[in-house]
């Protein structure tokens, strides 16, 4: 057995995921399988500029 704990692991199947897909030559489009990654900081500005968008249509509709 391994003695990695599971973050390691993960990012060390990832590594050699991507290794082979560089090896084989099919990682052009690697990255897009990957989900982004939000934070904090990107959430509250995506949710603050879903805010101004609805009170500009609402002001746009009086």
């Amino acid at each position: 057995m391994s003695d990695l704990t599971p973050p390691e692991a993960r990012a060390h199947v990832d590594a050699r995921t991507r290794l082979l897909a560089q090896e084989a030559g099919t990682d052009k489009d690697l990255g897009s399988s990957v989900p982004p990654l939000y934070k904090r900081s990107t959430t509250v500005l995506l949710g603050g500029m879903l805010v101004v968008i609805i009170v500009g249509l609402v002001w746009v509709a009086v």
